[in-house]
């Protein structure tokens, strides 16, 4: 995108908007942080408008094989899955 400009994790938009992508470790729990952005002129103060909440790592609680072969996985935090693996492939 024209004007787009490389942030290392994030990418600056517009006066407005950045996106930003964070890959989160295994080891960190759902819960609730404060996000701060930092520029030459200082960073920005905690509020409670500031605030990102992780959810929980995903979980399976059964995966179950159909009549016709179809696998239904059922679990926790699921939602925007994008890849499914079957003994690590």
């Amino acid at each position: 995108m024209a004007g787009d400009r490389d942030l290392g994790a994030a990418v600056w938009r517009s006066l407005g908007w950045i996106d930003m992508i964070h890959k989160r470790r295994a080891a960190e729990q759902a819960g609730t942080v404060d996000v701060t952005v930092t520029t030459p002129s200082g960073t920005s103060p905690t509020t409670s408008s500031d605030q990102f909440t992780y959810e929980g790592l995903p979980s399976i609680t059964s995966a179950v094989v159909s009549a016709n072969g179809t696998v239904l996985i059922t679990g926790n935090n699921l939602l925007g899955a994008y890849e499914v693996s079957f003994d690590g492939e």
